[in-house]
């Protein structure tokens, strides 16, 4: 299995632009064969910090 994370800071006024293309991402990544989960995750307590896990 492989397991592929990422981690990145968007400020307040490109978060629906980033919110758009990520969704675009997830669904599309979560089609592909093979892909057990796709999650895109904020950080509680640090808004605005975005965690990726995709299995």
């Amino acid at each position: 299995m492989i397991i592929i994370t990422g981690l990145m800071t968007i400020p307040d006024e490109n978060k629906d632009q980033f919110f758009a293309i990520s969704r675009r991402q997830v669904d599309l990544s979560r089609l592909e064969e093979g892909c057990v989960n796709y999650w895109l995750c904020e950080d509680f307590f640090e808004p605005g910090k975005f965690f990726f896990y995709e299995e």
